[in-house]
């Protein structure tokens, strides 16, 4: 809008440049993803999936929260004490947070070397 076009102040209005930091990083948090409320029935549908796979040595799909993007991790899994555990089939370790659990899904077999 320019000056002439009938509103003075507009035009004249500016920002500070720490103002404009601030502004900008409120803008970003309000688009950043958050994870979403998992119902206690999803909880406990996970748990036995894992349980069951664990029991049984199947791979499982997981699917996990990312700020950007979900992440997929596959593999079996293991509980040590409170910590889940994917061995995936190229023999890495990969802990997994629990809370950023989104999903699990049963997989066909997968031969670990």
């Amino acid at each position: 809008m320019r000056i002439t076009d009938g509103n003075l102040f507009e035009g004249m209005r500016f920002i500070l440049p720490e103002h404009r930091h601030l502004m900008e990083e409120r803008q970003a948090e309000e688009k950043r993803r958050r994870p979403p409320e998992l119902s206690e029935d999803a909880w406990a549908e996970m748990a036995y999936l894992l349980q069951e796979a664990a029991v049984q040595h199947q791979p499982v799909r997981l699917i996990l929260f990312a700020p950007e993007q979900e992440e997929i991790v596959e593999g079996t899994p293991q509980w040590e004490e409170e910590r889940l555990l994917i061995h995936t089939p190229d023999g890495q370790k990969i802990s997994v947070q629990l809370q950023r659990l989104l999903r699990v899904e049963q997989m066909g077999s997968i031969h670990l070397e």
